[in-house]
């Protein structure tokens, strides 16, 4: 996870700025990273759409059939719910 992305290539990190690229960034990635090593195992991944695909479909629109633009596929969804559980269980 960077904190920096590429637009040219989705496994690479970006470029430019004040400072190199690292490897996340604040604590929101922190927790997002240590989330991922101690329940990776049990949290299911969703089975999200192409986008590349849908795009396509829908005539490169770049929203999904609702009209409303895409967040990563419903990731974004399932990642935020996953660190406010984590969240709740660090503030108790």
């Amino acid at each position: 996870m960077f904190e920096k992305f590429s637009n040219q290539d989705v496994d690479a990190g970006g470029s430019g700025g004040e400072y190199t690229v690292q490897a996340g960034f604040g604590w929101t990635n922190g927790v997002a990273l240590w989330v991922a090593s101690q329940f990776g195992d049990v949290l299911v991944a969703p089975q999200c759409p192409n986008p590349l695909i849908e795009a396509a479909v829908i005539g490169g629109s770049g929203t999904q059939k609702s009209g409303v633009p895409s967040l990563n596929g419903g990731r974004m969804g399932t990642l935020s719910a996953a660190l406010g559980t984590v969240a709740g269980y660090l503030l108790l």
